[in-house]
């Protein structure tokens, strides 16, 4: 997110004291806060849960079905010194289908592979937002490696993924709560590594959370400037 504020130069001067070095940009320090401003702490309770439905799409960002809820818990282990990293040692995602006896969870919507059931690999997942990220972006990595999904189809049966790389995504800042949007681009997907013929080759996640504490009060993300 690009954000331009124009001031109005009533003298040369005034404009030269607001001119910034060529090149320069600003440097992305966020600081996890409570709703009233609080900095939390180290080993404070979060929850990350959906604002809207998840999608699952094609790498190009055509969608093809759909999750109806998502929660994660976990708790911050790091924010200070301008940067926040967060545990998340749940991650759940799941639909408004029955059960699925793979981790009683709804399963998802209907696919070409069927009705599917979600669950998260190589967790803890690790939440970063740091001063060497480009300004307000976030990375999600997973525990030993790139972060690993098992997504089991009706019809196509279990299909693993494997993210790329760290998944990347980008963060509001101000208001009164924050969300965090998955971006939506081929170098930020999933591929398959395991799975028969009828399993997706790769996919894409598109999804925003939204933060919280442990007793439901909102979470925000300041900038230090």
């Amino acid at each position: 997110m690009f954000k331009k504020l124009i001031l109005p130069c009533m003298a040369v001067i005034g404009c030269a004291a607001l001119a910034l070095p060529a090149g320069a940009v600003a440097e992305n320090k966020p600081t996890l806060e409570d709703s009233g401003g609080g900095v939390l702490p180290s080993g404070a309770k979060i929850v990350g849960t959906n604002a809207g439905e998840i999608t699952v799409a094609t790498t190009s960002g055509t969608p093809v079905t759909k999750c109806q809820a998502l929660k994660w818990t976990g708790e911050v282990t790091k924010n200070k010194e301008d940067a926040i990293e967060a545990k998340i040692t749940t991650a759940d995602m799941w639909g408004a289908n029955a059960a699925s006896s793979h981790n009683n969870l709804g399963e998802c919507t209907e696919s070409p592979g069927g009705k599917f059931y979600v669950t998260f690999l190589r967790t803890p997942l690790l939440l970063q937002s740091t001063p060497a990220m480009a300004t307000d972006e976030f990375q999600l990595s997973g525990t030993g490696g790139n972060i690993r999904l098992l997504l089991g189809f009706t019809a196509a049966g279990e299909c693993e993924y494997e993210a790329t790389s760290n998944v990347k995504g980008d963060f509001t800042t101000g208001g009164t709560q924050a969300s965090l949007t998955l971006r939506s681009t081929e170098g930020n997907g999933w591929k398959s590594i395991r799975g028969g013929f009828l399993c997706p080759t790769s996919f894409l996640l598109q999804m925003t959370l939204t933060l919280e504490t442990e007793s439901g009060e909102s979470v925000k993300i300041t900038k230090t400037p």
